[in-house]
């Protein structure tokens, strides 16, 4: 179809200079009408105006084809990415939600194994990341995919701007839910609480996936 439309292109813009130099010289040769070359610059401009119409409707017709097609890919685009998303979100909720809850237990346990003076945060955190390095790389790299899967979303032209927002708003929910996880900081009732909070806004965001 693409060649095709480039092909009714050219013949459109050749159609008119043609036009134009026909036209010009049957214009020029009013005054001899009865002349042969004034019937034949006739022709050839009537013929040029033909052949500019039905090429001009010809690459109305193929855009037209053209971008149903390019419709009927986005859509189908978007039901697999919808499924995708769904998917990716839900798992990527599970990790991330047990590892975070993994981590604060962790934190809880090495305060009270402490004598509270001697706790070094700094020394936790640093051993709960590196025993869970391959979890955190785990929730980082199915991120980064739930990211990509987002764009593509947020780039087709055939979901309406009030889903695509649904899908933003779940993907930054979720986003800071798993670098909550994967960067611990701060005090263990601020993680506790953060976790609450990162935990219940993923799953308001997950309910509204359910919907669409």
């Amino acid at each position: 179809m693409e060649t095709l439309s480039t092909i009714f292109a050219f013949t459109f813009l050749a159609s008119i200079v043609a036009l134009l130099i026909f036209g010009i010289k049957w214009f020029r040769g009013r005054k001899d009408k009865e002349s042969i070359k004034y019937k034949r610059n006739k022709l050839y401009t009537w013929i040029s105006v033909g052949v500019l119409v039905v090429s001009f409707i010809g690459m109305g017709y193929v855009e037209g084809v053209i971008e149903e097609r390019e419709i009927a890919q986005e859509k189908k685009e978007y039901k697999s990415d919808k499924s995708e998303f769904y998917l990716t979100y839900f798992l990527l909720w599970g990790k991330t939600e047990d590892l975070s809850q993994d981590e604060g237990d962790e934190w809880e346990n090495a305060i009270d194994n402490s004598n509270g003076d001697d706790f070094d945060i700094d020394a936790t955190i640093s051993s709960i990341e590196k025993k869970h390095d391959k979890d955190i790389n785990d929730v980082q790299s199915d991120l980064d995919g739930l990211r990509k899967l987002n764009k593509r979303i947020q780039d087709n032209d055939q979901v309406s701007s009030k889903d695509k927002k649904v899908y933003q708003t779940a993907y930054e929910n979720l986003r800071n839910f798993a670098n909550h996880a994967i960067e611990p900081s701060g005090s263990y009732n601020d993680f506790t609480d953060e976790h609450n909070e990162y935990d219940t806004d993923v799953s308001n965001s997950y309910n509204d996936l359910k919907d669409l």
